[in-house]
């Protein structure tokens, strides 16, 4: 092969360094994207993509794998044998931002190499590479015991079962300083109600309450599909180097045991959660990590910003409660429904997340139109049946005693009521007045045993 050729396959090899960068950083994500990208299988790309893993445990900047690559013997070799190496698919890598001009006024402390990092998180470099693990080896890791996370797997009545990651101790006493540190001063989208400090549920809601059309979606398994480009993005966006940035992510991330996977209640046998199961083996955000609700809400910062814009467009109102996505307007928006929720789900979908098709919902006042639980017809309420459900096992524990009304087993039935009791007050404090009533008639001591007199000694 003559000069030019190699050249030209080493440009068109360049191209596909790319493809490695808008996926999965795992061994068969990477070949799957350039086979995508080449449309050929290359018998040198997997040896090569295993090398390149092995050199960048994480994702790194373009140009420092394509000097890998060019510094790659093999590779080389294995170019200049080739006749022909044709790119039919181009890749654009998703921009890892850099530090933004705004964040100047955000309230996060200056991190600048890996002993601040170290010093800020009162741990040692030890800790900070075996937390991090950014060699993935915890995954492979066959001890429990070991492991930085405790893994429980939610039956749920309906649909598949949840599965919660908890950080044990050190890992969440470092995870709850990023966040004190980091992400409480980072503001995210003004439409987002979840897990942030003076909004709630209410707020959620209230705001699409006397509209004449309402539509509701669900965000399907919202942080394991939350990007770790975006996560990324985040710290950098904040002026965090790249280095300290890819710390940070891989401290508030996780990947799945693929032994907890596998073990997981109710396996279906026909391999139709694969896609689900590739989520939590890849890195992804850990639901019951303390800095995964405030990192979901700052990665969806551009989904956000794009359906406010589309709700605009229509004189529409939208606000987003974690997964659950809520739109309402005038008659405008009313007549326009068919075609709004089209875009929603193109921008979703664009955005890296997927929609929960069974839980969408299209309200016109003349139905019960609730969202996350709330009924806004009017105005913010509870519904009738939920109010009712309540009300007759309060009756019912005054009657009976709690105990017989405690059906799922809660361990403090009590905080448990208070709590429900709560909620509707939050949403309606006149309807909440009749059931503290019952509530303080409950009586919480447990019966003491009668001793029959006949059978005593």
């Amino acid at each position: 092969m003559n000069f030019s050729t190699y050249a030209r396959n080493e440009r068109e090899f360049i191209e596909v360094i790319q493809a490695f960068l808008v996926g999965p950083w795992t061994e068969d994500g990477c070949v799957k994207r350039a086979k995508l990208a080449t449309g050929k299988s290359y018998r040198f790309l997997r040896p090569f993509i295993r090398r390149m893993i092995a050199a960048f445990p994480n994702p790194t900047h373009a140009d420092r794998l394509i000097h890998f690559a060019k510094a790659d013997t093999k590779l080389v070799e294995a170019l200049s044998e080739e006749d022909e190496f044709c790119v039919v698919r181009k890749f654009y890598p998703h921009a890892v931002m850099a530090p933004h001009p705004s964040a100047a006024l955000w309230n996060v402390p200056p991190i600048r190499n890996s002993t601040e990092l170290i010093d800020r998180l009162r741990i040692d470099a030890y800790q900070l590479e075996w937390l991090a693990d950014r060699a993935g080896r915890n995954q492979r890791e066959k001890n429990p015991t070991l492991r930085h996370y405790y893994h429980n797997w939610l039956l749920r009545p309906t649909g598949r079962p949840r599965l919660l990651e908890i950080p044990k101790s050190i890992l969440k006493t470092i995870q709850q300083r990023i966040l004190q540190l980091i992400l409480d001063h980072i503001p995210p989208h003004d439409a987002a109600h979840g897990f942030r400090a003076g909004r709630s549920i209410k707020t959620f809601a209230e705001v699409h309450a006397g509209r004449a059309m309402v539509l509701r979606y669900d965000l399907k398994a919202f942080f394991p599909t939350v990007s770790t480009d975006a996560i990324l993005a985040v710290f950098r966006t904040a002026g965090y180097p790249p280095e300290i940035a890819y710390y940070l992510l891989a401290l508030c991330t996780t990947r799945l045991p693929r032994d907890v996977w596998d073990a997981r209640p109710n396996a279906p046998a026909d391999g139709s959660d694969h896609f689900e199961g590739t989520q939590f083996c890849d890195r992804h955000l850990p639901q019951g990590a303390p800095t995964s609700p405030a990192l979901a809400n700052l990665a969806a910062y551009r989904l956000d910003c794009r359906l406010h814009g589309l709700a605009k467009s229509v004189d529409a109102t939208y606000t987003r409660y974690a997964d659950d996505l809520a739109f309402s307007g005038g008659e405008e928006f009313r007549r326009t429904t068919d075609k709004f929720s089209r875009c929603v789900a193109k921008i979703v979908a664009e955005e890296g997340f997927a929609l929960n098709l069974a839980k969408s919902r299209v309200m016109p006042q003349s139905v019960r139109q609730q969202i996350a639980g709330v009924v806004v017809n009017i105005r913010p309420n509870v519904s009738r049946r939920d109010f009712d459900e309540l009300k007759a096992i309060l009756t019912n524990a005054i009657r009976h005693g709690p105990a017989s009304q405690n059906r799922k087993q809660h361990a403090d039935f009590r905080a448990y009521l208070t709590g429900k009791v709560a909620h509707v007050a939050m949403l309606n404090p006149f309807r909440a007045r009749r059931l503290y009533s019952l509530l303080d008639r409950i009586s919480w001591q447990a019966p003491t045993a009668i001793t029959n007199p006949g059978t005593e000694m």
